[in-house]
């Protein structure tokens, strides 16, 4: 197993934070953190090989070493080139958790799923979603879902999926009936050298709310 690279604990309600697909160096981390950043969701492969924009175990030191919280989210296929199926979903969803023990993530972590462009066959969503909770969760990480762009109702969202944790993308989606979000994408940031979304922590309707990774006090 790989040493874990911090420990994990609640999100704080409130916590401004942002998502990129790109490379958060140092000197990045350190800026963000200037400016009142608190975390970054950054991001792994859904693929056997990782991508020049996935995250490292050494990107994932230095945004800690920051003093940012970090959080991880798989990446997506683009729309209209894939199809969500349960096998798909528990492929992808070991790969997601596979990723992350091996950049030291300890158990407990939110691990996000993103399905926009997932079609719209409803039964095959929610086979594809649940089956990719089930990977990661049988792996000891937390499971939540992004809400953007798919054919899911609120209902749905909370009656047939099995995620208990929700982030609404920067865009008009559907509630989460009764649950509600433990996360909100605002949108673009203003200009740094990367493109990034800028992003809230707040507590859901029950009282749930994400677990972020964070440097051990002996590592400060």
């Amino acid at each position: 197993m790989t040493k874990p690279i911090g420990i994990i604990a609640d999100a704080e309600p409130g916590a401004q934070g942002f998502d990129t697909n790109a490379v958060v160096t140092s000197e990045l981390a350190r800026a963000f953190a200037a400016d009142g950043y608190r975390f970054c969701v950054r991001y792994v492969s859904h693929r056997e090989d990782e991508g020049a924009h996935d995250m490292t175990t050494s990107e994932a030191e230095a945004i800690l070493a920051a003093g940012l919280a970090l959080m991880l989210v798989q990446h997506v296929r683009r729309p209209g080139h894939w199809a969500p199926t349960a096998a798909l979903g528990g492929k992808d969803g070991q790969l997601a958790a596979h990723y992350a023990a091996e950049l030291g993530c300890p158990p407990g972590l939110s691990l996000w799923c993103d399905l926009e462009g997932a079609g719209t066959q409803t039964a095959d969503i929610i086979a594809y979603a649940n089956a990719w909770y089930e990977a990661v969760h049988g792996a000891s990480f937390t499971p939540g879902l992004y809400v953007g762009t798919f054919a899911l109702s609120g209902l749905q969202l909370y009656r047939q999926l099995a995620f208990t944790s929700y982030w609404k993308a920067g865009m008009k989606v559907a509630d989460v009936e009764t649950r509600g979000y433990q996360m909100l994408q605002h949108g673009p940031g203003p200009a740094k050298t990367i493109q990034y979304d800028r992003d809230t922590i707040m507590s859901d309707h029950l009282r749930g709310l994400p677990r972020w990774l964070v440097r051990a006090p002996s590592q400060s």
